[in-house]
Protein backbone atom coordinates (compact mmCIF):
# COMPACT_ATOMS: atom_id res chain seq x y z
CA UNK A 1 0.00 0.00 0.00
CA UNK A 2 1.26 3.48 -0.68
CA UNK A 3 0.16 6.73 0.14
CA UNK A 4 -0.43 9.58 -2.42
CA UNK A 5 -1.17 13.40 -0.79
CA UNK A 6 -2.61 14.04 2.24
CA UNK A 7 -4.80 11.18 2.54
CA UNK A 8 -5.96 9.26 -0.44
CA UNK A 9 -4.42 5.93 -1.05
CA UNK A 10 -3.10 3.43 -3.88
CA UNK A 11 -4.08 -0.20 -3.71
CA UNK A 12 -2.32 -2.67 -5.50
CA UNK A 13 -3.51 -6.59 -5.54
CA UNK A 14 -3.54 -9.10 -7.75
CA UNK A 15 -5.53 -7.95 -10.50
CA UNK A 16 -5.98 -3.89 -10.45
CA UNK A 17 -4.44 -1.33 -9.17
CA UNK A 18 -6.31 1.20 -8.01
CA UNK A 19 -6.81 4.92 -6.24
CA UNK A 20 -9.38 5.96 -3.70
CA UNK A 21 -9.87 9.99 -3.90
CA UNK A 22 -12.04 12.18 -1.93
CA UNK A 23 -14.56 14.90 -3.43
CA UNK A 24 -16.64 17.41 -1.83
CA UNK A 25 -19.35 19.72 -4.18
CA UNK A 26 -20.33 22.70 -2.64
CA UNK A 27 -23.35 24.86 -3.88
CA UNK A 28 -23.79 28.56 -3.09
CA UNK A 29 -26.82 30.74 -2.35
CA UNK A 30 -25.63 32.60 -5.62
CA UNK A 31 -27.76 33.13 -8.79
CA UNK A 32 -24.78 33.20 -11.34
CA UNK A 33 -24.09 33.21 -15.34
CA UNK A 34 -21.65 30.69 -16.96
CA UNK A 35 -19.13 33.68 -17.86
CA UNK A 36 -19.12 35.02 -14.34
CA UNK A 37 -17.69 32.21 -13.09
CA UNK A 38 -14.00 32.97 -13.97
CA UNK A 39 -14.51 35.59 -11.33
CA UNK A 40 -16.17 33.47 -8.29
CA UNK A 41 -12.79 31.63 -9.57
CA UNK A 42 -10.76 34.75 -8.90
CA UNK A 43 -12.29 35.52 -5.54
CA UNK A 44 -11.80 32.21 -3.64
CA UNK A 45 -8.19 31.90 -5.22
CA UNK A 46 -7.15 34.84 -3.16
CA UNK A 47 -8.42 32.97 -0.05
CA UNK A 48 -6.12 29.93 -0.94
CA UNK A 49 -4.66 28.58 2.64
CA UNK A 50 -2.08 25.84 1.41
CA UNK A 51 -1.88 26.24 -2.58
CA UNK A 52 -3.37 29.29 -3.89
CA UNK A 53 -3.01 28.26 -7.07
CA UNK A 54 -5.12 25.31 -6.60
CA UNK A 55 -8.02 27.55 -5.99
CA UNK A 56 -7.76 29.76 -9.23
CA UNK A 57 -4.98 27.63 -11.49
CA UNK A 58 -2.48 30.48 -12.45
CA UNK A 59 0.85 30.76 -11.40
CA UNK A 60 1.66 33.40 -8.85
CA UNK A 61 2.95 35.56 -11.52
CA UNK A 62 -0.66 35.29 -13.01
CA UNK A 63 0.32 32.95 -16.09
CA UNK A 64 -2.07 29.97 -16.70
CA UNK A 65 -1.19 27.12 -14.46
CA UNK A 66 -1.21 23.81 -17.08
CA UNK A 67 -2.03 21.11 -14.73
CA UNK A 68 -5.86 19.13 -14.35
CA UNK A 69 -7.54 21.59 -12.30
CA UNK A 70 -8.37 20.21 -8.75
CA UNK A 71 -11.07 22.63 -8.11
CA UNK A 72 -13.63 23.52 -11.08
CA UNK A 73 -16.27 26.05 -10.64
CA UNK A 74 -19.45 25.61 -12.74
CA UNK A 75 -23.27 26.63 -12.53
CA UNK A 76 -25.85 24.37 -11.31
CA UNK A 77 -29.63 25.27 -11.87
CA UNK A 78 -28.47 28.70 -12.30
CA UNK A 79 -26.60 28.53 -8.99
CA UNK A 80 -22.62 28.96 -8.24
CA UNK A 81 -20.91 25.31 -7.55
CA UNK A 82 -17.96 24.49 -6.89
CA UNK A 83 -16.54 20.75 -7.27
CA UNK A 84 -12.87 20.27 -4.70
CA UNK A 85 -11.24 16.89 -6.07
CA UNK A 86 -8.77 15.24 -3.45
CA UNK A 87 -6.15 17.46 -2.23
CA UNK A 88 -8.50 20.33 -4.33
CA UNK A 89 -11.54 18.89 -1.90
CA UNK A 90 -9.10 19.94 1.13
CA UNK A 91 -8.13 23.31 0.18
CA UNK A 92 -11.91 24.31 -0.81
CA UNK A 93 -13.12 23.79 2.53
CA UNK A 94 -10.05 25.08 3.86
CA UNK A 95 -10.58 28.60 2.36
CA UNK A 96 -14.56 28.24 3.17
CA UNK A 97 -14.36 28.07 6.32
CA UNK A 98 -11.46 30.61 7.29
CA UNK A 99 -12.87 33.23 5.09
CA UNK A 100 -15.93 35.57 4.46
CA UNK A 101 -16.03 35.83 0.55
CA UNK A 102 -17.63 38.56 -1.41
CA UNK A 103 -16.97 38.41 -5.09
CA UNK A 104 -17.79 41.49 -7.83
CA UNK A 105 -20.45 40.68 -10.21
CA UNK A 106 -22.61 43.25 -12.08
CA UNK A 107 -20.46 45.87 -10.23
CA UNK A 108 -22.25 44.92 -6.80
CA UNK A 109 -20.62 43.02 -4.17
CA UNK A 110 -22.19 39.77 -2.98
CA UNK A 111 -21.44 37.56 -0.63
CA UNK A 112 -20.73 33.79 -1.61
CA UNK A 113 -22.50 31.76 0.86
CA UNK A 114 -21.93 27.60 0.98
CA UNK A 115 -25.85 26.52 1.02
CA UNK A 116 -24.85 22.84 0.58
CA UNK A 117 -22.10 20.90 1.16
CA UNK A 118 -21.74 16.66 -0.26
CA UNK A 119 -18.71 14.43 0.38
CA UNK A 120 -18.22 11.27 -1.13
CA UNK A 121 -15.36 9.01 -2.23
CA UNK A 122 -14.70 7.31 -5.56
CA UNK A 123 -12.48 4.41 -6.81
CA UNK A 124 -10.45 5.32 -10.09
CA UNK A 125 -9.14 2.25 -11.90
CA UNK A 126 -9.25 0.94 -15.21
CA UNK A 127 -12.04 -1.46 -15.43
CA UNK A 128 -12.57 -4.94 -17.14
CA UNK A 129 -15.25 -3.98 -19.29
CA UNK A 130 -16.47 -0.43 -20.63
CA UNK A 131 -18.60 1.90 -18.42
CA UNK A 132 -21.31 4.19 -20.26
CA UNK A 133 -20.71 8.30 -19.56
CA UNK A 134 -22.30 11.51 -20.99
CA UNK A 135 -19.94 14.89 -20.96
CA UNK A 136 -21.65 18.16 -21.73
CA UNK A 137 -19.89 21.32 -22.91
CA UNK A 138 -17.05 19.43 -24.31
CA UNK A 139 -14.24 21.87 -25.56
CA UNK A 140 -11.74 19.15 -27.18
CA UNK A 141 -9.84 21.43 -29.80
CA UNK A 142 -7.62 24.59 -29.63
CA UNK A 143 -5.15 25.82 -32.25
CA UNK A 144 -2.54 23.00 -31.96
CA UNK A 145 -5.99 20.29 -33.05
CA UNK A 146 -8.31 22.05 -35.46
CA UNK A 147 -6.60 20.89 -38.76
CA UNK A 148 -6.82 17.38 -37.17
CA UNK A 149 -10.58 18.30 -36.41
CA UNK A 150 -11.45 19.29 -39.81
CA UNK A 151 -9.83 16.52 -41.33
CA UNK A 152 -11.21 14.35 -39.27
CA UNK A 153 -14.68 15.81 -39.67
CA UNK A 154 -13.30 15.79 -44.39
CA UNK A 155 -12.98 12.13 -43.32
CA UNK A 156 -16.52 11.16 -41.75
CA UNK A 157 -13.61 9.78 -38.88
CA UNK A 158 -14.77 11.81 -35.73
CA UNK A 159 -15.98 9.63 -33.46
CA UNK A 160 -12.60 7.74 -33.68
CA UNK A 161 -10.65 11.47 -33.05
CA UNK A 162 -12.89 12.50 -30.24
CA UNK A 163 -12.12 8.85 -28.50
CA UNK A 164 -8.45 10.24 -28.89
CA UNK A 165 -8.92 13.27 -27.08
CA UNK A 166 -10.93 12.27 -24.48
CA UNK A 167 -8.38 9.39 -23.60
CA UNK A 168 -6.01 11.93 -23.44
CA UNK A 169 -8.06 14.35 -21.44
CA UNK A 170 -8.52 11.39 -18.87
CA UNK A 171 -4.67 10.65 -18.74
CA UNK A 172 -4.22 14.33 -17.85
CA UNK A 173 -7.19 13.58 -15.20
CA UNK A 174 -4.92 10.75 -13.71
CA UNK A 175 -1.62 12.57 -14.03
CA UNK A 176 -3.95 15.21 -11.75
CA UNK A 177 -4.56 13.26 -8.68
CA UNK A 178 -1.33 10.81 -9.26
CA UNK A 179 -2.67 8.03 -10.11
CA UNK A 180 -0.58 5.72 -12.76
CA UNK A 181 -2.82 4.09 -15.70
CA UNK A 182 -1.40 0.36 -15.47
CA UNK A 183 -2.93 -0.40 -18.59
CA UNK A 184 -4.43 0.98 -22.02
CA UNK A 185 -7.62 3.41 -21.42
CA UNK A 186 -10.06 1.81 -24.04
CA UNK A 187 -12.49 4.33 -25.32
CA UNK A 188 -15.51 4.53 -27.86
CA UNK A 189 -17.51 7.65 -28.60
CA UNK A 190 -21.79 6.27 -29.06
CA UNK A 191 -22.96 9.59 -30.00
CA UNK A 192 -22.26 13.44 -30.12
CA UNK A 193 -23.81 16.61 -30.96
CA UNK A 194 -22.41 19.39 -32.06
CA UNK A 195 -20.23 21.61 -32.58
CA UNK A 196 -22.03 24.41 -31.19
CA UNK A 197 -20.22 27.97 -29.80
CA UNK A 198 -20.01 28.90 -26.42
CA UNK A 199 -18.36 32.19 -25.51
CA UNK A 200 -15.17 32.66 -23.31
CA UNK A 201 -13.00 35.12 -22.87
CA UNK A 202 -13.87 36.88 -25.91
CA UNK A 203 -13.81 33.98 -27.95
CA UNK A 204 -16.24 31.48 -29.08
CA UNK A 205 -15.20 28.03 -28.43
CA UNK A 206 -16.85 24.86 -30.08
CA UNK A 207 -17.89 22.19 -27.67
CA UNK A 208 -19.71 19.14 -28.26
CA UNK A 209 -21.82 17.19 -25.84
CA UNK A 210 -21.25 13.61 -26.11
CA UNK A 211 -22.49 9.74 -25.17
CA UNK A 212 -19.24 7.23 -24.60
CA UNK A 213 -18.42 4.51 -23.19
CA UNK A 214 -14.55 3.62 -21.46
CA UNK A 215 -13.31 1.50 -19.24
CA UNK A 216 -11.67 3.92 -16.77
CA UNK A 217 -13.60 5.29 -14.07
CA UNK A 218 -14.57 9.20 -14.29
CA UNK A 219 -16.15 10.45 -11.11
CA UNK A 220 -19.92 12.15 -11.87
CA UNK A 221 -19.15 15.98 -11.98
CA UNK A 222 -15.87 16.25 -13.04
CA UNK A 223 -14.72 18.03 -15.83
CA UNK A 224 -12.32 16.35 -18.89
CA UNK A 225 -11.26 19.04 -21.73
CA UNK A 226 -10.13 22.56 -22.11
CA UNK A 227 -11.15 25.12 -19.41
CA UNK A 228 -12.65 22.51 -17.24
CA UNK A 229 -11.82 25.56 -14.24
CA UNK A 230 -15.43 27.33 -15.29
CA UNK A 231 -17.18 24.63 -16.06
CA UNK A 232 -16.59 23.07 -19.39
CA UNK A 233 -16.70 19.12 -20.23
CA UNK A 234 -18.28 18.00 -16.87
CA UNK A 235 -19.60 14.51 -16.44
CA UNK A 236 -23.14 14.70 -15.85
CA UNK A 237 -24.33 10.98 -15.60
CA UNK A 238 -22.69 7.50 -15.41
CA UNK A 239 -24.06 3.87 -15.87
CA UNK A 240 -23.80 1.44 -13.19
CA UNK A 241 -20.02 0.59 -12.48
CA UNK A 242 -19.01 -3.33 -11.84
CA UNK A 243 -18.55 -4.74 -9.00
CA UNK A 244 -14.62 -4.73 -8.01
Amino acid sequence: MRKHGDASTEVSNNTKVWRRIRIVRVLFDLTVKPEELAAIRGALGGLAVNRPSMLHNHASDGSLRYRYPLIQYYAHQGKAAAIGIDQGADELLAALSCHRVSVMLGGRSHELKASNIRFRSASILVWNRRLQYHIRQWAPLDQSTEAAYLEARRSQSLHAFFARRLTGNMLAFAKGIGYHVPERIDTEVLAFDGPYEIPYKGIRRLCFNLTFETNFSLPVGIGLGKHTSVGFGRIVSAGSHPQS
